[in-house]
This record gives structure tokens, sequence and C-alpha cells, in this order.
């Protein structure tokens, strides 16, 4: 399990920052692997994001509902080679201003690194090209 509280990011243009973004998450965002194959959890929490673009300060916030099953491990075919990788669908439903979106994702993890290697989701598939852990490729 891992929780995240959220992030920092920065662009800079020519060398000088245009942008600012900080994204908590309240509480923080979990994540757990320790589930048998067909077993779910759900969790609430609300994403604050605040920002500056282009001179303008931005605020808001989500409410949002996240259902995790983990479905089981797959054999996968990427870039970086065949491999063991579980598999997981994550469900989310974001309410902002009154207004609600859900979005579906599948998420695999390689078994030996824990890495996530590939995800999709209705519009795109994004793969694992290559990766190293303390040099070791993975």
């Amino acid at each position: 399990r891992f929780t995240s509280q959220g992030g920092e990011a920065e662009t800079f243009l020519n060398g000088a920052l245009a942008n600012s973004t900080l994204l908590e998450f309240m509480p923080g965002q979990l994540t757990r692997f320790d589930l048998a194959p067909g077993q779910s959890y759900t969790q609430n929490y609300t994403a604050n994001t605040m920002g500056t673009f282009n001179g303008m300060t931005i605020s808001d916030s989500q409410a949002i509902q996240r259902t995790t099953t983990y479905i089981g491990v797959d054999k996968i075919t990427l870039p970086a080679g065949t491999r063991d990788a579980c598999k997981f669908r994550e469900v989310t439903t974001t309410t902002f201003q009154g207004f609600s979106s859900k979005d579906t994702r599948n998420l695999w993890y390689d078994v030996g690194s824990g890495i996530q290697v590939q995800e999709d989701n209705d519009s795109s598939i994004t793969k694992l090209v290559s990766g190293s852990i303390d040099g070791k490729s993975i």
C-alpha cells in the first residue's frame, strides 16, 4: 500500500517560470496491492488544485470516488519484452461544480519490479518501452 498526498509541478519558458501547480489529496489517495483477484476497494477524497497560469491564480476542488478492482495476473507483451503483470481496473467518478464524469482505466504492474508497465482507457494505450532500476533493465 502507498498513499499519495499530491504533487507540485512547474513549467518554464525560455528559462523563466511560466506556470506552477500544487495538487493536494484530502485525505491522501490510497493505492493498495494487497487484494485477491476480484476484490475491490473504494475511496472518496477531494483533489484541491492551486496554480498560477500566465499570471492568473486558479484554485478549485473536485470530489473523487475511485473504485479499484484487482483482476489478476496477465502475460503482456510490451516493447520492453513479455512479462507477467498484475492487472487492476479503476473506475473514477469526478464531481466538479455540480457536474460528474466517469472514467475507467486498466493498469498493469510488473510482477518482478512493481513498476507500472501499461495503462489503457477509452482513448489511449501507454506501454513501457524500456526502463531500469539501479542500472538493471526491467
